[in-house]
């Protein structure tokens, strides 16, 4: 085969539930499927495979070294959208944060975006990986990842590295542009799900883990595998 033609696989992603509001999450949206227009069937081949959700947060960011040589980030949203309470300061720093490492053999800076999605699936063979999105950013990369979501319900972050040590990077956030972009391994049909008990279960057992363990991949992760329910969806 040259085009990788499946059938459509069931999917649901979750809001996490927090202290914010979730109408305040928009939706997770497909690829525009004007695409197929084309009549390309390379281009038939992608549908149902590309998704996106924008922004909820409509701001500037700087991160990088200060003049001490400590990491930090500072802000500035758009007071039209947001009001000048708060509560959106509280937001903002409940959900944007660094890490960074200086040894022998990593020396880096990132800056990531926390958002509440999390996919859901009983298909064990699917994989999302997070893809660059098209908003303005300079001296940094965004930062790809994936995970196969049947095993793992974890919400997902949008994520930049500094790339010149010697100068901030910036970031510009806005409502009506993506803040992730995703990339299945098959076409999907995707639906929005309540936190229900079964789900909230399995995600209680993985969710912020990466705080207390490392090398999840060969004991910790294995575990909790064996504990999930055949049916999630």
């Amino acid at each position: 085969m040259i085009f990788n033609i499946q059938n459509k696989t069931k999917v649901k992603y979750i809001i996490h539930p927090s202290n914010i509001p979730l109408g305040v999450f928009p939706e997770i949206q497909k690829y525009p499927e004007v695409i197929k227009k084309t009549g390309c069937p390379a281009v038939h081949s992608i549908d149902g495979k590309l998704w996106y959700v924008n922004s909820y947060l409509d701001m500037e960011i700087e991160f990088g070294f200060n003049s001490d040589g400590n990491s930090y980030f500072k802000y500035e949203y758009n007071k039209k959208i947001h009001p000048n309470v708060n509560a959106v300061h509280d937001m903002i720093k409940q959900n944007i944060f660094l890490n960074t490492a200086t040894n022998s053999k990593k020396n880096y800076l990132d800056l990531q975006v926390g958002t509440p999605y999390a996919f859901v699936t009983d298909d064990k063979e699917l994989e999302v990986n997070t893809l660059p999105v098209n908003i303005q950013y300079e001296n940094c990369f965004y930062v790809p990842g994936g995970l196969k979501p049947a095993n793992w319900i974890r919400t997902l972050n949008s994520a930049y590295l500094l790339d010149d040590f010697s100068k901030p990077a910036k970031i510009k956030l806005s409502i009506d542009k993506p803040i992730l972009s995703f990339h299945f391994n098959k076409p999907i049909d995707l639906e929005y799900t309540e936190y229900t008990e079964d789900i909230k279960d399995y995600h209680q057992m993985s969710n912020r883990i990466v705080n207390y363990r490392r090398k999840l991949e060969k004991s910790v992760i294995k575990t909790i595998i064996k504990k999930r329910k055949n049916k999630l969806l």
